[in-house]
């Protein structure tokens, strides 16, 4: 069960050893990770010597490519694929899985074994590990799906291509663009409340969940950005995808910080973000 697993801000790759032709209750290990282990590069990013100690394949791209870890996604993941490793897993280097995301992603694919693509749980903290209350409401319906909680199977391994397909733009969107993807190429999805993904939201719509000052720095989507390069001829070209990206006008601003499409639903007295139901 390969791990995927880009280093931001650099033109790194790491990819974890696996289990080629892993059965679905096979309870392998991942490997797993917290934010002190991320891989870092440049800018307070580990090493190479040291991701090369790692006990990892670390795939090493000659430049920076300036759309979000989408080349090196691809890279990786067409790696683990065509040396017949299955699942194939994206984890972000700011994000970690929890002890028991593997047993997690077995419970799930036992219950739906039919499902090409599995979208696991997560939770949200800061990048200083100050837990943010509540989760996008379109997390809670499985109407999106972050990169690091996708799950794939040989029958959706294409999908794994359009991260590298995709024009640079989209980057911030990723996952986004990859979620309609699996819908028009018609494979399905099965879901967990179930949280075993740790999501490090240096958003604005987290920070003020969690009560907290907006720093200057978050990575908000740069919607306006984003719509002045959209050409959905060039993504259908590139990709065969159909797309259209029509955010509402109050999610639409100039301002530095950007936007974030959905923030987080706050959650109501006794109740928790993060359930143990699993979705059909």
């Amino acid at each position: 069960m390969p791990c995927v697993w880009p280093a931001w801000g650099g033109c790194d790759y790491p990819l974890s050893p696996g289990i080629a032709g892993a059965a679905p209750a096979l309870p392998s290990k991942l490997p797993e990770s917290g934010p002190s282990r991320a891989p870092r590069d440049g800018g307070g990013w580990a090493p190479r010597a040291e991701l090369d100690g790692w006990g990892i394949d670390h795939l090493v791209l000659p430049h920076e490519h300036a759309d979000n870890g989408n080349t090196p996604r691809c890279a990786g993941a067409l790696s683990a694929m065509n040396r017949g490793y299955w699942p194939i897993l994206l984890l972000d280097a700011d994000n970690y899985y929890r002890p028991w995301h593997t047993e997690a992603i077995a419970k799930l694919r036992l219950r739906f074994p039919q499902a090409d693509v599995l979208a696991m749980g997560r939770e949200l903290v800061l990048p200083d590990g100050t837990p943010v209350p509540g989760l996008p409401e379109e997390d809670r319906r499985i109407e999106h799906v972050d990169t690091s909680c996708y799950v794939f199977y040989p029958a959706a391994f294409r999908v794994l291509g359009l991260w590298g397909l995709m024009p640079p733009y989209l980057g911030p969107i990723c996952d986004r663009f990859i979620f309609e993807a699996i819908h028009q190429l018609g494979f399905s999805i099965a879901g967990t409340r179930e949280a075993s993904v740790v999501f490090s939201a240096h958003y604005s719509w987290a920070y003020r969940a969690a009560g907290r000052e907006v720093p200057e720095d978050v990575h908000d989507i740069r919607w306006v950005r984003i719509l002045d390069c959209f050409d959905a001829q060039e993504v259908l070209a590139r990709t065969g995808i159909h797309l259209s990206i029509t955010p509402k006008s109050h999610e639409v601003s100039r301002h530095p910080q950007g936007t974030q499409l959905v923030g987080p639903a706050l959650p109501k007295s006794g109740h928790t973000a993060a359930t143990s139901q699993d979705l059909p």
